[in-house]
């Protein structure tokens, strides 16, 4: 209910909103228009915070794809050759002017290719630091992206995760229709986990899929410096949002009917991985078993890994702005390192699960 509500009548009109007010004012972040809306004052506490959670969605979101990298060795592959195939369609696009159909289609099929060599030739570290090794790797990407400008690797990788998404949703909804797993999950535990109450936390944990302020910071910081026409910005902002709603809805459904219930309330963990990345994969590889045979699974983490990388880079990118504004470092090499050795010794150090639980 909270992710059809949220995305439905928040979600979408916020995102569409801050898109909005961007392109209305020169498409400025929303913390250079809260200095000129409200006061000065007004935009350091915002872009402090703003500035704060960015760290805390970097250290998180590298903790998690590390430990998923260090657990399935097989997604190693599709998940970092995916940048050197965008590099290469981004030349192709932009500096050789080639044909975009035939870009896209030697794009998603070199993204197949990778697929099938990560199930051919996993690639791991040693076990015990298998997971800081991936995390400093992570780094490092988070770096180099946040510097490069958006057409030679943001905006391409983008537009081929776009397509592995739209698959992934739409095998994952035929899987349903076919499959019509029962609800494993019960309808009511209680108003309390992890010692933390129903409220606010439903709004922190399942918050992209319904309602996100980190939305606000893209729509404003890349998206609305993007826009080819103004008339694009509904579907781009609460379009957008309504069919990340529909991603969440599937995802609720994998965990709560894909895995069998032992598995579910086991603290979401499973054969192929563990946390909330391994709990998905094995629901949506139970759920889509009859159209993607044993792979499902393996599909849906690099799916969502391909995302984490975007949302990493796009974070960091948006760190680098804030702090050039607070700290006044223009120098955006600079700019950057202080934002991903930050958020580096907040996620390689487990203290960021001190301030967000799960």
């Amino acid at each position: 209910l909270w992710v059809i509500i949220g995305s439905v009548f928040v979600g979408g009109v916020h995102d569409f909103g801050s898109l909005m007010i961007s392109i209305k004012h020169n498409a400025r972040s929303v913390a250079d228009i809260a200095e000129s809306l409200i006061s000065r004052k007004a935009k350091i506490l915002f872009a402090s915070f703003v500035w704060l959670a960015l760290v805390l969605v970097i250290a998180v979101f590298v903790y998690l794809c590390a430990e998923t990298l260090a657990i399935e060795p097989k997604i190693v592959i599709p998940t970092f050759g995916l940048i050197a195939i965008a590099v290469l369609v981004g030349y192709l696009l932009y500096i050789v002017k080639a044909n975009n159909n035939w870009v896209t289609v030697l794009g998603l099929g070199l993204t197949v290719g990778l697929i099938i060599l990560g199930q051919m030739f996993p690639v791991s570290f040693p076990a015990a630091d298998a997971k800081l090794w991936w995390g400093y790797v992570l780094l490092i990407y988070c770096f180099a992206a946040s510097v490069l400008p958006v057409q030679i690797l943001l905006q391409p990788r983008d537009y081929l995760c776009a397509y592995l998404l739209f698959f992934g949703v739409i095998a994952g909804y035929v899987g349903l229709v076919i499959t019509h797993p029962a609800m494993s999950m019960p309808v009511w535990t209680s108003a309390n986990g992890l010692d933390n109450a129903m409220w606010p936390m439903l709004f922190v944990t399942v918050a992209c899929g319904a309602i996100s302020g980190f939305h606000a910071l893209i729509a404003s910081g890349t998206t609305s410096k993007q826009l080819s026409n103004e008339q694009d910005a509904k579907k781009i902002g609460y379009g957008a949002m309504v069919a990340e709603g529909a991603v969440a809805v599937l995802a609720v459904i994998a965990v709560g009917a894909g895995l069998g219930s032992s598995e579910a309330l086991g603290g979401f963990l499973c054969k192929s991985g563990s946390g909330p990345i391994g709990a998905f994969g094995c629901g949506y590889g139970a759920i889509t078993k009859p159209i993607l045979a044993g792979f499902g699974g393996f599909i849906a983490i690099i799916i969502l890994n391909a995302f984490i990388l975007t949302t990493l880079d796009t974070a960091t990118r948006i760190g680098r702005y804030l702090t050039h504004e607070l700290l006044g470092i223009k120098n955006r090499f600079l700019a950057t390192f202080v934002v991903v050795a930050v958020s580096g010794w907040l996620g390689l150090s487990g203290n960021w699960s001190k301030i967000w639980r799960f």
